[in-house]
């Protein structure tokens, strides 16, 4: 083997940004095993000044970053997969057999044409089950690539001590490279050194909401950055460690996708009950044939052998292996009636015109088998940040002035500029298309995007931040560019570009959030005056307030900021005296009970001689600063997300939440959806919050709102966890008490509602298995994962019937990682058995998606990693098409149910004519060709005319979703189907027994017409043509009679003008049969029919739609 130039463990260097090791501090020992930073960039040859200075064999060793697109699978492969199915091996097998026997017949012209019918139809299976593969994967490889043509990142980077701009495609292990606010990393690596602090939204990996701090290594142990992540606040220097496919989010997809390909067989059969149902459906429909054709071809054999006795004709005879041939082409067309052609081109067809149909929305179906797996989803479970909310904060409310004043406070007000001015002076937003560094990288290009820019930006002022649907042109830290568009609508962009400019230049000392708790920013006012602006959580800069701004007439004497003309904004005051307290914290406490985040600001002149030798420390520390105000943000929920809940439980589907947020702002996203009610989220906020207010008392802002605990029982359970996470070292207790389960289980339900975090879930389970009395240390609780791990549910039918009680309660999950979403996933799914979707957008959902028997995501806002892990991508982000998903699912098992309806009815009465026929008449009424035009109506025509139906608006409603395991003929269904074929016998049997007396015409099976050789005579063939006509008849009344099998839809008709192809195929029918009847002649061995004995079959026919009619009635209504 090559010896690698780099001595290093590149796995090694991986496993510190692995999410296990981070939370739990084993990344800082890998780093120390490893050398710590110094060592590390000793052996890859580079540091912190100069960068790398020779990229030879880098990419050999750690690889790119450049990820490959997904690979398109050759054509010949798509159809490979399809030819694995086991109908299209049935019907391969038939083709051989019919070739075969046309070599030994004497009109092999028949079997030749059966042969290839059926070929045609695996032929139509193959490749439109193989185009539709294709394409699929070809618009998901080319919408891959725009994406990521559309998503350059330029880096700061450092290579042979020269700094250069460098898309993000083009770093190496080794690299240095310039984090700033804005950058959306993609790679793993360590901050080496820059500002205290660098704070890092890793929503898209962990789903937590809130940033995290993370400190360059010279200052802290945090310094671990991964691929994935946005930074919002602070600059640094990183050193590239993980690049492409070796970074942890890529590491995840990938570990995901080698255990799907590996189990390939098995989730196949996990995830598509409804392939395995038409498996066995067609397993049953060859083995009814089979053992009918072989009755009726020993029937026919003992006649034939007392007929050679009474000829006294030899067993080997001429005419006796005449006769012998002559009944196995008579048994095998029993065979040829159940091979289930049509079965799998019904499932095509329905795929592919509902894939094509969902694309006209804007829904991208990427896996040909989640169609399969829609109609049976029961539960869907919904990441909450960036799916049921738009990830997008939006100002909602002002608090200023002891008022509220979001929408009563005019700009040129003093006391708005004071605001307005802490807002732009701590802001760190920007406006992307203004880094000249990036202008660099494609200067014509940027010029381009910056012309149409300023085009729009004119229209953009007018319109208002309150739009949920606007996404923002600024970027950086989230509530930064919210309080920024909440300026710009009262302001215009221009106005307040040039006013932070001006701000900004005035500031000579930042001190970093984790100094104090709180931002700070100074000011240089003129001479030896300065401004400290305070930027924090609202509780602590109100306690570090004495003053606070008051609104005023006298304000209007001082003047106001105005473009080209900078002063520092002025306002009057007073003193903050209790009252002035209670009303800003109550103001505080009420936006916290509604899940808004809020940010508070303050601020003090101070003179300082000596801007660096200041004591800060003793300046911070005074609470003598003036409070300015608050203001409170939103994060808006889709508003389609609100009839969403309702819109999938009226269809039979759980709905939950499984996120990584906190259980309190989960439970006020589900409030505001509609998804629990106010008395629930209020009991809930009650449980875990001690001193968050209810409802029903947020108008009451006057008064300071406590809530005191609801009792032992309540705060045992929250207790609990804290009791095992905070348990000491090496002090050994109980983690529950054996009197616990009962007053758990007793206090959990709200209205049979569960809303819990994932600890107590797994606690839950835990006591239900009967652990109670396991002792653990605090050693012990880290090694053995007791509350972050779900354990193994045994056989134990008690044990599984209470975890599935408690998940059929379970309305939100909250505090859980991505593995601990896997393991939940798994759990539910074999507990209750049951077909999970999960919607997500982030690179903390991949697994999830996976997970999941259908995983959905969105086109627009999610990440590359969730787009790949997924099955179904909502182009537009709309989560109506989830619903849209859920009907075409339900069709599809409506479609199949439709056609095993028209099949199996067309079956049974066939088998029963045929057999009744060689019973009693010892021959058949039915030709090769005629058997083989039904077989091809009752096949590819009716699978043709079936699958273009459309779900109905309240198909969610009328249906249920198909179980797992569950069989797909039910009862209702199998009712109809005998009750149709008994008609259909009933009729067929009057047609053939009678109608010689009815019309005066000889009977047919008084001559041997359809022998072999046998003479064609067309008067003596009326009698048969009447029966084949009246079968054939009755396909097409029945096959209009499927559109409708629920249990109380009559109209049969119902839109079918609006399905073009039905009602061709039902026309197209109609006339070729007529051509059949009065044109077959010795092809098809029909004869001529009077119109009255076409009226006749006609008229006959229509009670097939009579009975269909009165036997849903009666079966519908029967208790």
């Amino acid at each position: 083997m090559e010896q690698q130039r780099f001595q290093i463990s590149y796995p090694q260097m991986q496993s510190m940004f692995d999410t296990p090791n981070l939370q739990s501090g084993q990344s800082s020992e890998i780093l120390h095993q490893l050398g710590d930073v110094e060592q590390i960039m000793n052996k890859l040859e580079t540091d912190s000044k100069n960068g790398i200075t020779d990229i030879e064999g880098r990419q050999e060793q750690f690889g790119s970053n450049r990820l490959e697109p997904p690979k398109l699978s050759p054509f010949y492969m798509c159809m490979y997969k399809q030819t694995k199915d086991f109908c299209i091996r049935i019907l391969a097998f038939a083709t051989i057999i019919m070739f075969m026997m046309a070599f030994f017949s004497e009109e092999p012209f028949e079997q030749i044409v059966q042969a290839f019918s059926i070929l045609i139809a695996i032929c139509a299976v193959v490749i439109i089950g193989a185009m539709t593969d294709y394409r699929k994967e070809k618009q998901f490889r080319q919408l891959y690539l725009e994406q990521e043509e559309q998503q350059k990142k330029i880096f700061q980077v450092v290579r042979n001590g020269n700094v250069s701009q460098m898309n993000h495609l083009d770093l190496l292990v080794g690299d240095i490279i310039t984090i700033k606010p804005g950058d959306n990393i993609t790679i793993d690596g360590i901050l080496l050194e820059g500002t205290e602090t660098v704070e890092v939204d890793e929503s898209m990996i962990s789903g937590l909401t809130d940033t995290i701090s993370k400190q360059p290594r010279s200052k802290g142990q945090n310094c671990f950055i991964r691929g994935g992540s946005n930074i919002f606040e602070g600059t640094a220097k990183a050193i590239v460690l993980a690049v492409g496919s070796s970074t942890y989010s890529n590491r995840m997809k990938h570990d995901n996708q080698q255990k799907e390909e590996g189990e390939e067989e098995l989730v196949h059969d996990e995830r598509s009950p409804l392939a395995k149902a038409l498996e066995t459906l067609a397993k049953f429909l060859v083995f009814i044939g089979c053992m009918s054709a072989l009755a009726m071809f020993i029937v026919l054999e003992l006649y034939m052998v007392r007929e050679l006795n009474e000829l006294q004709q030899k067993i080997f005879s001429q005419f006796a292996l005449k006769k012998v041939l002559t009944d196995f082409i008579d048994a095998f067309l029993i065979i040829v009636l159940s091979i289930p052609e049509g079965l799998p081109l019904i499932v095509t067809l329905s795929l592919a015109f509902s894939i094509a149909k969902l694309r006209q929305h804007d829904i991208v179906i990427r896996n040909l088998h989640v169609c399969q797996v829609l109609g049976g989803v029961d539960t869907l479970c919904f990441d909450k940040t960036g799916t049921l909310t738009y990830n997008n904060l939006k100002v909602s409310n002002l608090h200023i002035a002891n008022e509220e004043r979001i929408h009563n406070i005019p700009p040129q007000d003093p006391i708005f500029r004071m605001i307005s001015e802490a807002i732009l002076t701590t802001n760190s937003a920007f406006l992307p298309d203004e880094i000249p560094k990036q202008q660099q990288y494609n200067e014509q290009l940027d010029l381009n995007i910056n012309q149409n820019n300023k085009k729009s930006q004119n229209a953009k002022q007018q319109q208002s931040v309150q739009d949920i649907n606007k996404k923002s042109d600024w970027s950086g830290n989230r509530l930064d560019v919210a309080l920024i568009d909440y300026l710009e609508v009262k302001l215009t962009r221009d106005f307040v570009k040039e006013y932070m400019q001006d701000l900004k230049s005035k500031i000579r000392k930042t001190i970093p959030i984790n100094n104090y708790g709180f931002h700070v920013e100074i000011l240089h006012i003129r001479g030896d005056k300065y401004r400290i602006i305070l930027k924090g959580k609202a509780k602590e800069i109100i306690e570090k307030s004495n003053q606070l701004n008051i609104s005023i007439p006298d304000n209007q004497n001082f003047q106001v900021y105005e473009p080209g003309n900078f002063t520092i904004q002025y306002c009057c005051n007073s003193n903050m005296i209790t009252e002035s307290v209670q009303i800003e914290k109550t103001a505080v406490l009420n936006y916290n009970s509604q899940s808004l985040k809020t940010i508070s600001f303050a601020y003090k002149d101070v003179e300082i001689q000596n801007l660096i030798e200041q004591d800060w420390n003793n300046l911070l520390r005074e609470n003598n600063f003036i409070y300015i105000g608050t203001v409170a943000m939103r994060d808006d929920i889709r508003q389609e997300a609100k009839r969403l809940d309702s819109a999938l439980k009226m269809g039979n589907m759980s709905v939950m939440i499984l996120t990584g947020d906190t259980r309190v702002n989960t439970v006020n996203v589900a409030k505001q959806l509609g998804w629990v009610s106010c008395d629930q989220a209020d009991a809930e906020i009650q449980r875990t919050s001690e001193h968050l207010p209810k409802s029903s008392q947020l108008m009451n802002h006057q008064q300071e709102i406590i809530i005191e605990p609801t009792g032992i029982e309540e705060s045992k359970s929250g207790q609990i966890v804290s009791q095992i996470m905070e348990c000491p070292q090496d002090d050994i207790q109980p983690l529950l008490k054996d009197d616990y389960e009962g007053q758990y289980l007793k206090q959990g339900s709200f209205n049979n509602l569960l809303i819990l975090n994932f600890q107590e879930y797994v606690i839950r389970i835990r006591k239900i298995l009967k652990e109670s009395k396991i002792f653990y240390t605090h050693k012990e609780i880290n090694e053995k994962n007791i509350v972050s791990k779900i354990p193994e549910i045994l056989d134990d039918n008690l044990a599984s019937e209470k975890v599935q009680k408690m998940n059929n309660q379970l309305q939100i999950l909250a505090d859980l990682n991505q593995h601990q979403k896997h393991q939940f996933l798994e759990v539910y799914s074999s507990i209750n058995e049951s077909t999970i979707g999960y919607v997500g957008d982030g690179n903390n959902d991949a697994i999830a998606l996976q997970t999941a028997s259908v995983g959905i995501t969105l086109g627009k806002t999610a990440t590359n990693i969730a787009r790949e892990c997924s099955g179904i991508i909502l182009m537009n982000d709309k989560l109506d098409g989830i619903e849209l998903c859920m009907k075409y699912g339900r069709n599809i098992f409506l479609n199949i149910k439709r056609f095993i309806y028209f099949q199996l009815s067309f079956f049974l009465n066939s088998i029963a004519i045929m057999l009744t026929s060689s019973i009693v008449l010892k021959q058949q009424p039915y030709t090769v060709l005629q058997v083989i035009w039904l077989s091809l109506v009752q096949d590819i025509f009716s699978a043709v005319a079936l699958s273009t139906e459309v779900p109905q608006d309240d198909i969610l409603k009328r249906t249920k979703p198909a179980k797992r395991g569950e069989n797909i003929i039910d009862k209702f269904l199998l009712q109809m189907t005998c009750t149709q074929a008994v008609f259909q016998y009933l009729a067929t049997l009057f047609v053939l027994f009678l109608t010689p007396t009815i019309f005066g015409i000889e009977p047919s099976y008084k001559h041997d017409l359809h022998g072999l050789g046998a003479e064609f005579i067309p008067e003596f063939a009326i009698h048969y043509t009447l029966v084949y006509h009246l079968t054939a008849m009755f396909q097409i009344v029945n096959l209009i009679c499927s559109r409708r099998i629920g249990q109380h839809e009559y109209n049969v008709f119902d839109g079918i003008h609006k399905n073009k192809p039905f009602t061709i195929m039902i026309i197209g029918l109609l006339i070729i049969q007529q051509v059949i009847i009065y044109a077959g002649g010795k092809y098809f061995k029909t004869a001529q029919l009077t119109i009255w004995q076409n009226l006749f079959c006609l008229c006959l026919s229509f009670g097939a739609l009579l009975v269909f009619w009165l036997s849903k009635y009666y079966y519908s209504t029967k208790k």
